[in-house]
């Protein structure tokens, strides 16, 4: 899996360590979470998902919410659409619906992710048209 990495000074590394809020390149203004767009950097999942309309390893998040994809679910195909619970479950179990055209090599993030940054995610994916 790829990931991006944050390198910060040491003082700033000391007062994350401590819980103290710190600005963080990446992360939201004023917060020690990031939110939407910085959460799926920080994640990796922009490693391998574009925001652009690009294919890369995995299927682009440029206007997937409210779209018809076209899964392998147990080996067998089948549309569906890309609302909130397919999100969601793609996000927790990537292994479940495998969309046609691509590998099934996204890493299990069930139990990674808090619900929080779940929903950030999922309400970020379903703006970015």
């Amino acid at each position: 899996m790829l990931a991006r990495l944050i390198v910060v000074s040491p003082e700033q590394f000391a007062k994350w360590y401590s819980g103290q809020p710190v600005q963080i390149a990446g992360l939201a203004p004023g917060t020690a979470e990031p939110k939407g767009e910085e959460l799926l950097n920080q994640k990796g999942c922009l490693s391998c998902h574009s925001l652009d309309g690009t294919p890369l390893v995995g299927t682009t998040f440029k206007g997937l919410f409210g779209k018809e994809v076209v899964v392998l679910t147990k080996g067998k195909k089948r549309t569906i659409t890309a609302d909130e619970a397919y999100l969601r479950a793609s996000i927790l179990d990537s292994h479940a619906d495998i969309v046609v055209g691509y590998q099934d090599v996204m890493p299990l993030e069930k139990g990674l992710l808090s619900e929080e940054e779940v929903e950030e995610m999922i309400g970020y994916l379903q703006q970015h048209k």
